[in-house]
């Protein structure tokens, strides 16, 4: 009896030390926790990334604003300045303050950023609409501290991970204290030990889904950017033709001359259709993105289709003298389908090959019976399309990162356009080299013979 009451004691202190233990151990671990959790939002990480993307968003607004975009103005430059202002304030104040001060030392990138924000404050107060000079000179003082404060975020996210893996280590080692003491306050300590390990699996996920978000935005915003950017010279350029010819309307001498009103009326009127037809293209983009388009089918002649649709690329084919060769294969290739929006297919698709063919050529079309679909090829001399990028050509926005992206323009929606016309007819449509240079377009689609079989089968 004694022996068990002495077990009982022995059990009794051995759980209470393990107990002290696990509490002392405890209470590190929630200190280095608090630690690590300071590390985050407020901590030096915290900051270090706000000041690096703050000042990213600075220098992209003033970007903006010298290349005159309406929708920055001089207050989005203020609201953006003071932002970084503040962001600086922070990293100057708390145990991140004490800490920037030492791992600054070196790279001293707070005491230019201060210096600099001095420097510009007084310009960026008194910045007007439409002065892209001091935006330029802002940005470009600005822009040097952009490696300095990615560096200073590594060196901030090495503290983290410091501190971080302290704490991993503390877990390990009360594990093991907790196991020689007894049995239950293993099972306890295994029960943290999965608790910490499923919560460090769940951080490590949410990092790896705010790491793909990131980049997803990134994307989006680059994409926006071109897009825009291509817009932008799009639409400039016929309509500054446009307001070109009607202003020289204006000269006396001009309008006493009929000859040159004609030719003067007629360059306006082909810069109005060719912006009606980027508008109408813009819409169609829409349509087809959202799938809330329908058709208006109907039995028709495939040939007659793809001869209208020559009239669309006629002013592109002289100013590149370029022709068509046409191989048409001695069949009734009678579709059934919107003549349309097939007209519009073939639009696209014959106008891509003649921009990016060169001068004084021509492009080859070549229309046959494949089982019960008709094969139709379009084929040119260009640069011709990477195999890489085959098959990214039919996404929206998308064009081959050449040489020659500036020189042919576009928005890099037409293959996408054509790609949406040809499955809404049940057709199948896809590129691929030519021998000896240049890209081949095929496009198929059922004849209605094979329609019409199916149907009463």
């Amino acid at each position: 009896m004694m022996r068990l009451y002495t077990a009982r004691q022995l059990f009794v202190v051995i759980v209470l030390i393990g107990l002290a233990v696990s509490l002392a151990y405890f209470q590190l671990v929630r200190s280095e926790l608090t630690q690590a959790q300071a590390n985050y939002r407020g901590g030096p990480l915290w900051l270090a990334n706000q000041l690096q993307f703050e000042l990213q968003r600075m220098t992209e607004t003033l970007a903006l604003f010298a290349l005159g975009d309406t929708g920055v103005t001089p207050d989005t430059v203020n609201r953006q300045f003071d932002i970084l202002w503040s962001r600086w304030d922070l990293s100057q104040s708390g145990s991140s303050g004490a800490w920037f001060l030492g791992v600054d030392a070196e790279l001293n990138v707070l005491g230019r950023l201060e210096v600099l924000l001095l420097e510009h404050e007084a310009a960026i107060v008194g910045i007007t609409q439409g002065d892209a000079e001091t935006a330029r000179m802002v940005h470009a003082a600005f822009s040097d501290l952009k490696p300095d404060l990615r560096a200073l975020s590594v060196e901030a996210l090495n503290s983290v991970t410091q501190v971080e893996a302290s704490v991993r280590e503390s877990i390990v080692s009360g594990s093991n204290i907790i196991q020689i003491t007894s049995y239950c306050i293993v099972g306890v300590s295994v029960l943290i030990c999965v608790i910490f390990y499923l919560d460090s699996r769940g951080q490590a996920k949410r990092a790896r889904e705010k790491t793909e978000l990131l980049q997803q935005a990134q994307t989006g915003y680059k994409a926006k950017s071109e897009f825009i950017a291509t817009l932008n010279h799009e639409f400039k350029t016929p309509l500054t033709t446009t307001m070109s010819s009607i202003s020289l309307l204006k000269v006396p001498a001009v309008r006493e001359d009929p000859e040159k009103v004609a030719r003067i009326v007629e360059l306006a009127v082909t810069g109005c259709h060719r912006l009606k037809r980027m508008i109408d293209r813009l819409f169609d983009l829409e349509i087809f993105e959202s799938g809330n388009f329908t058709l208006s089918p109907d039995n028709i002649d495939l040939i007659d289709v793809i001869h209208a649709s020559y009239a669309h690329c006629q002013e592109l084919m002289t100013e590149k003298s370029i022709s068509i060769d046409e191989q048409i294969e001695d069949v009734n290739f009678q579709v059934f389908g919107d003549a349309q929006r097939l007209k519009q297919l073939f639009e696209e698709v014959i106008e891509n090959a003649i921009k990016f063919s060169t001068n004084q050529n021509k492009i080859e079309i070549d229309v046959s019976q494949v089982g019960t679909d008709a094969l139709i090829k379009i084929k040119d001399r260009g640069q011709g399309i990477p195999v890489a990028f085959q098959e990214a050509a039919f996404e929206r926005f998308t064009q081959a990162d050449s040489s020659d992206k500036r020189y042919h323009g576009g928005t890099g929606n037409g293959l996408f356009i054509a790609k949406k016309i040809t499955e809404a007819h049940e057709g199948r449509i896809w590129v691929k080299a030519r021998d000896g240079g240049g890209t081949t377009l095929c496009i198929r689609l059922p004849l209605l013979a094979h329609i019409k079989l199916a149907m009463s089968a």
